[in-house]
């Protein structure tokens, strides 16, 4: 399905987000793109956009804003939803009582951003008379530390940490509305992702193990590891994007939830060798966990840590990730220009 329409994204101007916004377009000249995000595009996303800025549409605004929604809720030529706009750094904020923050209370607002933000969408999704899809975007950090391998969408759930449960409890949302009042809606589950636009934000205190060793790869400086058989599953941005996007085309989907994830166990040491192709004289080492720059301890390759099976939308959406060789090539292009 090549067909025009508006895109409503939320979160649209941050990492995985940003993605699939460029994806959607570059698919159909045609299509525009209503992206909603608490901070407007800085010069990274001025950037990556690129030529499709013309066709994107930019509100400052936080999806906790009732004003936002009322002002929306006349635009009928939305016909697609991906919501992606949370607050990832919210166990760091409560982790800090003690240090001058006030703990779990000073991350109500970030919380709520990743709740109430969510019932927002879900809302305002019901009321669009032309909605082909909605796509809740949701973290493997839901899953257990324990699983089979690969690890499934059904069963292993137990969030540890606030944002997590918050995720989970989109998901949980998004299945509702779902269910009893049929908006066509999924939830996707993202393992490790990797790419352009990985930094930080207002709302994104992460820093993923790619990126941190192709920023030291090509800034000459040697990698410290925990351990070269630390490992997860390592996903690039840009097959995300295709993934989400798929789902949005798909016919009649009879999943609430679908992994997304490269499908395949890599080590530290494998993915540090995937880098090295590209940059010879790139070096790393094993040293203390203090005094990592990649802190993957060698017992956790299980459940959430682990490799995700993505059968499932591979069989429903066509979707399948590119090697890691091929991504991480064209990740350092990107980091070079």
């Amino acid at each position: 399905m090549n067909g025009s329409g508006t895109l409503l994204a939320t979160g649209g101007t941050g990492f995985v987000v940003s993605h699939v916004v460029r994806s959607w377009l570059e698919r159909c000249p045609d299509r525009r793109a209503l992206v909603i995000d608490a901070a407007p595009p800085d010069d990274a996303a001025e950037m990556f956009f690129g030529a499709s800025n013309d066709r994107i549409e930019f509100i400052t605004a936080s999806v906790i804003d009732g004003g936002l929604w009322q002002n929306l809720k006349h635009r009928s030529d939305i016909v697609h939803v991906v919501h992606g706009a949370a607050v990832t750094s919210i166990d760091r904020l409560v982790h800090a009582a003690g240090r001058g923050r006030p703990g779990l209370a000073g991350a109500r607002r970030s919380i709520a951003v990743n709740i109430d933000g969510t019932l927002n969408v879900l809302q305002f999704a019901a009321g669009l008379p032309n909605l082909s899809r909605l796509v809740n975007v949701s973290s493997g950090s839901v899953y257990a530390g324990q699983g089979p391998e690969p690890l499934p969408e059904d069963g292993y759930v137990e969030p540890e940490g606030i944002y997590p449960i918050t995720k989970y409890a989109g998901e949980r949302f998004t299945a509702f509305a779902a269910n009893d009042l049929a908006l066509p809606a999924v939830s996707v589950r993202l393992s490790g992702v990797f790419g352009p636009l990985d930094r930080e934000t207002a709302a994104r205190d992460v820093r993923s193990a790619p990126r941190i060793i192709a920023e030291k790869a090509l800034a000459g400086e040697p990698i410290r590891v925990r351990s070269f058989d630390g490992a997860g599953d390592f996903v690039y941005a840009g097959d995300v994007a295709e993934a989400v996007v798929s789902l949005l085309e798909a016919g009649a989907l009879r999943y609430p939830v679908y992994n997304v994830a490269a499908g395949v166990l890599t080590t530290i040491g494998e993915l540090v060798d995937a880098f090295r192709v590209r940059v010879n004289a790139l070096s790393a080492e094993e040293v203390p966990a203090g005094e990592v720059d990649v802190d993957y301890p060698p017992d956790r390759r299980y459940g959430r840590y682990g490799v995700y099976d993505i059968a499932r939308i591979q069989r429903d959406a066509g979707w399948h990730p590119r090697p890691l060789a091929d991504t991480v090539s064209e990740y350092l292009d990107w980091l070079g220009a």
